[in-house]
Protein backbone atom coordinates (compact mmCIF):
# COMPACT_ATOMS: atom_id res chain seq x y z
CA UNK A 1 0.00 0.00 0.00
CA UNK A 2 1.36 3.36 -1.03
CA UNK A 3 0.50 6.32 1.20
CA UNK A 4 0.75 10.02 0.39
CA UNK A 5 0.03 13.07 2.49
CA UNK A 6 -2.17 15.57 0.68
CA UNK A 7 0.47 18.20 1.54
CA UNK A 8 3.05 16.19 -0.45
CA UNK A 9 0.85 15.90 -3.52
CA UNK A 10 -0.95 19.24 -3.70
CA UNK A 11 -0.45 22.92 -3.12
CA UNK A 12 -3.25 25.39 -2.56
CA UNK A 13 -3.92 28.07 -5.15
CA UNK A 14 -6.54 30.78 -4.86
CA UNK A 15 -8.56 30.75 -8.11
CA UNK A 16 -11.32 33.23 -7.29
CA UNK A 17 -12.28 35.73 -4.61
CA UNK A 18 -15.61 33.95 -3.95
CA UNK A 19 -14.89 32.41 -0.52
CA UNK A 20 -15.40 29.63 0.48
CA UNK A 21 -15.49 28.05 -3.00
CA UNK A 22 -12.27 29.65 -4.20
CA UNK A 23 -9.41 27.15 -4.06
CA UNK A 24 -7.65 24.84 -6.47
CA UNK A 25 -5.60 21.90 -5.24
CA UNK A 26 -2.80 21.86 -7.81
CA UNK A 27 -0.25 19.10 -8.25
CA UNK A 28 3.11 19.93 -6.72
CA UNK A 29 4.45 16.44 -6.38
CA UNK A 30 7.77 15.19 -7.67
CA UNK A 31 6.53 11.61 -7.30
CA UNK A 32 6.54 9.83 -10.68
CA UNK A 33 3.16 9.81 -12.39
CA UNK A 34 3.39 6.05 -12.96
CA UNK A 35 2.52 5.46 -9.30
CA UNK A 36 -0.88 7.04 -9.93
CA UNK A 37 -1.81 5.31 -13.19
CA UNK A 38 -4.04 2.37 -13.85
CA UNK A 39 -7.05 0.94 -12.12
CA UNK A 40 -6.85 1.61 -8.41
CA UNK A 41 -8.79 1.20 -5.20
CA UNK A 42 -8.03 3.95 -2.69
CA UNK A 43 -8.99 5.46 0.62
CA UNK A 44 -8.74 8.93 2.04
CA UNK A 45 -7.86 9.25 5.70
CA UNK A 46 -8.20 12.16 8.07
CA UNK A 47 -6.19 11.82 11.27
CA UNK A 48 -5.83 8.06 10.61
CA UNK A 49 -9.58 7.52 10.17
CA UNK A 50 -10.86 6.47 6.75
CA UNK A 51 -13.32 9.13 5.57
CA UNK A 52 -13.71 8.08 1.93
CA UNK A 53 -13.24 4.99 -0.23
CA UNK A 54 -13.15 5.15 -4.01
CA UNK A 55 -11.74 3.60 -7.14
CA UNK A 56 -10.82 4.48 -10.68
CA UNK A 57 -10.82 2.26 -13.76
CA UNK A 58 -9.29 3.14 -17.13
CA UNK A 59 -8.52 6.67 -15.99
CA UNK A 60 -8.54 8.89 -19.09
CA UNK A 61 -6.06 11.31 -17.51
CA UNK A 62 -3.76 8.44 -16.44
CA UNK A 63 -3.26 10.18 -13.11
CA UNK A 64 -5.67 9.61 -10.23
CA UNK A 65 -4.37 12.75 -8.51
CA UNK A 66 -5.87 14.87 -11.31
CA UNK A 67 -8.93 12.80 -12.16
CA UNK A 68 -10.17 12.00 -8.64
CA UNK A 69 -8.09 13.16 -5.68
CA UNK A 70 -8.08 16.90 -6.35
CA UNK A 71 -11.86 16.72 -6.78
CA UNK A 72 -12.20 14.80 -3.51
CA UNK A 73 -10.29 17.52 -1.67
CA UNK A 74 -12.36 20.27 -3.28
CA UNK A 75 -15.71 18.70 -2.41
CA UNK A 76 -14.91 17.17 1.00
CA UNK A 77 -13.31 20.37 2.31
CA UNK A 78 -15.96 22.52 0.59
CA UNK A 79 -13.31 24.92 -0.65
CA UNK A 80 -12.91 24.02 -4.33
CA UNK A 81 -13.69 26.58 -6.98
CA UNK A 82 -15.38 23.87 -9.11
CA UNK A 83 -17.66 22.55 -6.36
CA UNK A 84 -21.30 22.20 -7.31
CA UNK A 85 -24.36 21.87 -5.12
CA UNK A 86 -27.70 20.20 -5.65
CA UNK A 87 -30.87 20.94 -3.68
CA UNK A 88 -30.00 18.47 -0.88
CA UNK A 89 -26.51 19.87 -0.40
CA UNK A 90 -27.88 23.44 -0.40
CA UNK A 91 -30.23 22.47 2.43
CA UNK A 92 -27.26 20.99 4.32
CA UNK A 93 -25.28 24.23 3.86
CA UNK A 94 -28.19 26.07 5.48
CA UNK A 95 -28.25 23.62 8.40
CA UNK A 96 -24.54 23.23 9.10
CA UNK A 97 -22.48 26.04 7.59
CA UNK A 98 -24.65 29.14 7.18
CA UNK A 99 -24.06 30.29 10.76
CA UNK A 100 -20.29 29.85 10.30
CA UNK A 101 -20.11 32.13 7.26
CA UNK A 102 -20.61 35.85 7.00
CA UNK A 103 -23.55 37.04 4.89
CA UNK A 104 -21.44 37.98 1.85
CA UNK A 105 -19.66 34.59 1.80
CA UNK A 106 -22.94 32.75 2.25
CA UNK A 107 -24.32 34.65 -0.76
CA UNK A 108 -21.54 33.11 -2.91
CA UNK A 109 -23.01 29.62 -2.40
CA UNK A 110 -25.58 28.76 -5.04
CA UNK A 111 -27.23 25.80 -6.74
CA UNK A 112 -24.79 24.76 -9.46
CA UNK A 113 -24.30 21.50 -11.37
CA UNK A 114 -20.64 20.65 -12.04
CA UNK A 115 -18.55 17.51 -12.29
CA UNK A 116 -17.28 18.16 -8.73
CA UNK A 117 -20.46 17.83 -6.69
CA UNK A 118 -20.43 17.86 -2.92
CA UNK A 119 -22.88 15.97 -0.74
CA UNK A 120 -24.64 16.15 2.60
CA UNK A 121 -22.05 13.84 4.21
CA UNK A 122 -19.14 15.90 2.91
CA UNK A 123 -20.72 19.12 4.13
CA UNK A 124 -21.21 17.63 7.59
CA UNK A 125 -17.50 16.74 7.64
CA UNK A 126 -16.51 20.24 6.45
CA UNK A 127 -18.74 21.85 9.06
CA UNK A 128 -17.19 19.83 11.89
CA UNK A 129 -13.72 21.02 10.88
CA UNK A 130 -14.65 24.43 9.51
CA UNK A 131 -12.58 26.45 11.99
CA UNK A 132 -9.46 24.92 10.44
CA UNK A 133 -10.69 24.39 6.87
CA UNK A 134 -11.65 28.05 6.48
CA UNK A 135 -8.01 29.02 7.11
CA UNK A 136 -6.75 27.01 4.11
CA UNK A 137 -5.05 29.21 1.54
CA UNK A 138 -1.81 29.45 -0.45
CA UNK A 139 0.09 30.52 2.68
CA UNK A 140 -1.56 28.09 5.10
CA UNK A 141 -1.71 24.48 3.90
CA UNK A 142 -1.38 22.98 7.38
CA UNK A 143 -4.73 21.16 7.23
CA UNK A 144 -3.49 19.10 4.26
CA UNK A 145 -0.93 17.43 6.55
CA UNK A 146 -3.85 15.68 8.29
CA UNK A 147 -5.15 14.08 5.07
CA UNK A 148 -3.64 10.91 3.68
CA UNK A 149 -4.35 9.20 0.36
CA UNK A 150 -3.76 5.47 0.44
CA UNK A 151 -3.72 3.13 -2.54
CA UNK A 152 -5.28 -0.10 -1.37
CA UNK A 153 -4.41 -3.61 -2.54
CA UNK A 154 -6.09 -3.96 -5.93
CA UNK A 155 -4.50 -7.27 -6.93
CA UNK A 156 -7.04 -9.62 -8.45
CA UNK A 157 -9.39 -6.74 -9.25
CA UNK A 158 -9.24 -6.80 -13.03
CA UNK A 159 -12.50 -5.19 -14.11
CA UNK A 160 -14.57 -2.14 -13.25
CA UNK A 161 -17.14 -4.49 -11.73
CA UNK A 162 -14.48 -6.09 -9.48
CA UNK A 163 -13.25 -2.67 -8.25
CA UNK A 164 -16.78 -1.38 -7.74
CA UNK A 165 -17.78 -4.50 -5.80
CA UNK A 166 -14.71 -4.30 -3.54
CA UNK A 167 -15.23 -0.56 -2.94
CA UNK A 168 -18.89 -1.15 -2.01
CA UNK A 169 -17.88 -4.01 0.28
CA UNK A 170 -15.33 -1.80 2.08
CA UNK A 171 -17.76 1.11 2.32
CA UNK A 172 -20.36 -1.17 3.90
CA UNK A 173 -17.77 -2.59 6.31
CA UNK A 174 -16.05 0.69 7.31
CA UNK A 175 -18.86 3.23 6.75
CA UNK A 176 -16.65 6.23 5.89
CA UNK A 177 -18.29 9.55 6.75
CA UNK A 178 -17.76 11.21 3.33
CA UNK A 179 -19.09 8.46 1.05
CA UNK A 180 -22.68 8.80 -0.05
Amino acid sequence: MNKYLASELFCVEEKTSFFPLNLKFALNSKIPRQEFEGSLLYSLKFDDTIIYIGYCFNDKQNDIRKSRWSKQLESILFRGYRVGLNSKSLIEVEKTLKHKLNQRDHANIKFKKTDVMTSKNRLIFASKHWNEIKLLDAKNELFLKRILFQIEDSSGLNSRKDLEHKAKELIKQINPCCNG
